[in-house]
């Protein structure tokens, strides 16, 4: 089994977590212990929701578990980005760009999902 930071879903999670610490640098003040906060924790969450369970005791389920919290994560994530873009923190690019990260990220985390969750009886 390949390290858990050879996987794509785990590079492309961090290139999220990177774009969102990239765009909520120039948050306001105001928004440092708020939003800008929540934004950074739910980025950081997926990637390491991915990390920790990946090759662990080979346990299919338990990292099914995990894809389903970084998949919360994302959920998360979405939401706020949604909140930052509707109070205009977030210029129309910035806004595009997360939102292609956000999807690419949910469509691997689907994917992988898929491939091992076991199919329905």
């Amino acid at each position: 089994m390949q390290p858990y930071h050879e996987l794509l879903l785990w590079q492309t999670a961090m290139d999220l977590a990177e774009a969102i610490y990239r765009h909520t640098r120039h948050f306001p003040a105001t928004e440092h212990i708020g939003l800008t906060a929540e934004i950074r924790q739910s980025a950081n969450a997926i990637p390491a929701h991915v990390a920790d369970k990946y090759g662990v005791n080979d346990s299919t389920p338990d990292f099914l578990q995990a894809l389903t919290f970084a998949q919360h994560s994302l959920l998360q994530l979405e939401t706020q980005v949604l909140i930052a873009n509707r109070l205009d923190l977030l210029p129309p690019e910035s806004f595009a760009e997360l939102s292609r990260h956000i999807a690419d990220t949910y469509q691997l985390i689907q994917a992988f999902f898929n491939s091992l969750a076991p199919p329905p009886a």
